[in-house]
């Protein structure tokens, strides 16, 4: 009677003959059109990943991801799964990037959806458009009202932008968008907090902003996930652990969100911009009221009249003064000369405060999701902490990770690697003999 081998004793051999084969008839047979044992084995296999053989179980380059796959499962590296990160939001997202994105082989994975036996899982879709400033809900939580209004109430150039709606799309003229995503709850900003909220409270309802739209899969169009998953596509494309970040303030200023911003507009006038060192509501900026077609007119556009705008004139209501009745009571101070735009103190607070009002009014009705502070945002273009753009250690392409995404290549789903990358080769094919020889084990 024959002897009858053990399942241990039929893996030995089989890996022995495989070992064997390997070190000396490889190459020869592969030369001479010979098949090897292993073809012959996964002959009439489905060329799914999931079932290729052996010499591929640790991929083509010879690396075993298992135990990278171990982190993103929470068996090893932090002790998080990765999907318990995404399901908890950007903020524990980032933080389980910066805790394992050293860990070997983690964030190769974390690029190789494509691989992973499903490569449509984690396709993302995605279209250029133009999308109503008043259908955009934020997700970070704290807009600036200095990024907000900084530039076109400090510096002329920027507020003659405004003096029709732009057809552009364009919070600035530089051809910027914003990123987005179809969510369950709306359509939400992900990155370009502060194009959006320039567009509403200059733009108005009317006003409709050039936007990258994502729509994710169904169970990962949460806001939470989608900010999540824009991590892992940056920290995948970038390649290091270190995850793109910008300033937490987000600028100077009050957080407007919620808000009404009329009153604190009015008391911008005179201080500094930080971000240009500009006046708010200098000398320089009332006079390009007059000087610049364009200032004049926003102005118009914001509320002001033509009385208004014409320097010297009467406040709106108000009679013009005699000369003689600006002369200074006896033991007060001269009255401030006009300066280089002609404007009247009285004129400049009118202005200035019609002008805010009408801006405040754009920016009642914005709305937001609950979401994290602005260094905890993803990033696409690489924050303040990796300028620059371009996959250079330095910086990174925004269009790199959205191609990323849009393929299905950023590995969010569990299967997170074909099952044939973390499977010994001589297990994978005991399976398969097993499987010709019907001796599948029950």
């Amino acid at each position: 009677m024959s002897k009858k081998f053990s399942i241990r004793e039929l893996k030995g051999l089989i890996d022995e003959v495989i070992t064997e084969e390997k070190r000396k008839t490889s190459r020869r047979l592969v030369r001479s059109g010979k098949r090897s044992l292993v073809d012959f084995l996964f002959e009439g296999e489905d060329a799914d990943p999931v079932t290729q053989g052996a010499e591929q179980a640790a991929g083509e380059d010879g690396k075993d991801f298992s135990q990278a796959l171990a982190v993103l499962k929470g068996e090893a590296g932090s002790g998080q799964p990765l999907s318990e990160a995404i399901a908890d939001g950007a903020s524990t997202t980032k933080a389980w990037l910066q805790a394992n994105g050293k860990e070997e082989g983690v964030l190769e994975l974390l690029g190789m959806g494509l691989e992973d036996g499903d490569p449509d899982s984690e396709k993302i879709l995605q279209a250029e458009t133009k999308v109503p400033v008043s259908k955009i809900q934020a997700t970070q939580n704290i807009i600036s009202l200095h990024g907000s209004v900084g530039w076109p109430l400090s510096n002329p150039e920027s507020f003659a932008f405004w003096a029709e709606i732009p057809s552009s799309g364009f919070t600035d003229g530089r051809g910027q968008h914003i990123v987005a995503a179809n969510s369950t709850e709306g359509v939400l900003v992900l990155d370009g907090h502060h194009r959006w909220s320039a567009g509403k409270c200059m733009g108005g309802d009317g006003f409709s902003i050039a936007a990258m739209v994502f729509t994710f899969p169904e169970g990962y169009n949460t806001p939470k996930a989608e900010l999540a998953i824009g991590h892992i596509a940056i920290a995948a494309e970038l390649g290091t652990g270190e995850v793109p970040s910008s300033s937490a303030a987000g600028g100077e200023g009050a957080n407007i969100l919620g808000q009404d911003i009329t009153g604190a507009i009015k008391e911008l006038r005179g201080t500094t911009n930080a971000d240009n060192g500009k006046e708010y509501g200098s000398e320089e900026w009332f006079a390009a009221l007059v000087s610049d077609e364009g200032c004049k007119k926003a102005a118009i556009r914001y509320g002001c009249t033509e009385e208004e705008l014409t320097p010297g004139g009467a406040a709106e209501g108000d009679e013009a003064a005699a000369p003689e009745a600006q002369a200074p009571a006896e033991g007060e101070a001269a009255p401030a000369e006009e300066g280089a735009s002609g404007f009247t103190e009285e004129q400049k607070t009118v202005i200035w405060d019609k002008i805010a009002a009408a801006i405040g009014s754009n920016w009642s009705g914005a709305t937001a999701v609950d979401g994290p502070g602005r260094q905890d945002m993803p990033q696409f273009g690489g924050g303040d902490s990796h300028p620059g753009g371009g996959k250079d250690g330095k910086g990174i392409a925004d269009t790199a990770v959205f191609g990323k995404m849009k393929s299905g290549a950023v590995n969010f789903k569990d299967p997170y690697v074909a099952e044939s990358r973390t499977r010994k080769s001589g297990n994978l094919i005991l399976e398969r003999w097993h499987k010709l020889a019907g001796l599948d084990k029950k």
